[in-house]
């Protein structure tokens, strides 16, 4: 009895940490559109970060907090992945990744209040993007393989 209640455990860990992949798009797309509205904004010369921008982010952040602990939920679970340096990279950084757009949707939000954007707020989104960037290709290296785009 005791070891079917392990399995069903264990089943269910593995079952819900497989939503990683299917959420993890969101924090990829919504930061990467953030950053892409920025540099509209940096272009027209906008004085704040536009709501657009912030509003991605924010989704960005809600969407990232579910999608490190499904992902350290799958990766966790007996048997859903081996242990190698990559998942280890990969863990870390994408949750570092998810803490760092946590805090720049947060402060983003709160300096736009009081003041215009400043150079701190471009450069940490710039950040997020490349840490998010990183991420997703160790990610994509545990689910593809590294000759994936071999030709």
């Amino acid at each position: 009895q005791t070891m079917s209640v392990q399995l069903d455990a264990n089943r269910m860990i593995h079952w819900l940490g497989k939503l990683h992949l299917v959420l993890l798009h969101f924090p990829i797309a919504l930061t990467m559109a953030a950053a892409f509205g920025e540099l509209a904004s940096i272009w027209r010369r906008g004085p704040r970060m536009s709501e657009t921008v912030r509003y991605c982010l924010r989704l960005a952040a809600l969407a990232a907090i579910p999608t490190v602990a499904l992902g350290w939920l799958l990766a966790g679970a007996s048997g859903a992945v081996q242990p190698s340096p990559v998942l280890n990279a990969h863990r870390w950084l994408g949750t570092s990744t998810a803490i760092v757009i946590v805090v720049l949707a947060v402060w983003s939000d709160r300096h736009n209040v009081r003041h215009s954007k400043t150079g701190m707020l471009q450069i940490m989104l710039a950040v997020a993007v490349v840490l998010t960037a990183i991420t997703a290709h160790l990610g994509g290296l545990l689910t593809h393989g590294s000759d994936f785009f071999a030709f």
